[in-house]
């Protein structure tokens, strides 16, 4: 089983929704578990594997940032999905 971590961004030109992606990854099988089994979200999941120690690691440096290691944090995955978003506008 997997779980594809990323960002998405729907945007809505005023007829209808474009949606972006970011990069996704797999999320580690610890995390997944916790998911799924234990009806964790992903920062209480996150915590759990011991993986962090911020419980709302989601608004902080965001998961991608914990398993990238800062190379894609949320700022730059948000950006990346607005850009998906917008090639269908363009």
């Amino acid at each position: 089983m997997t779980i594809a971590v990323g960002s998405t961004n729907p945007q809505y030109d005023g007829h209808g929704y474009h949606v972006g992606l970011s990069s996704v990854l797999e999320a580690p099988r610890p995390v997944m578990t916790h998911m799924l089994y234990d009806c964790f979200d992903m920062n209480r999941a996150a915590l759990k594997a011991s993986l962090t120690d911020n419980p709302m690691v989601g608004a902080a440096e965001c998961f991608t940032g914990i398993m990238t290691k800062g190379r894609l944090d949320r700022k730059a995955a948000t950006k990346e999905s607005v850009r998906m978003a917008l090639i269908d506008l363009e």
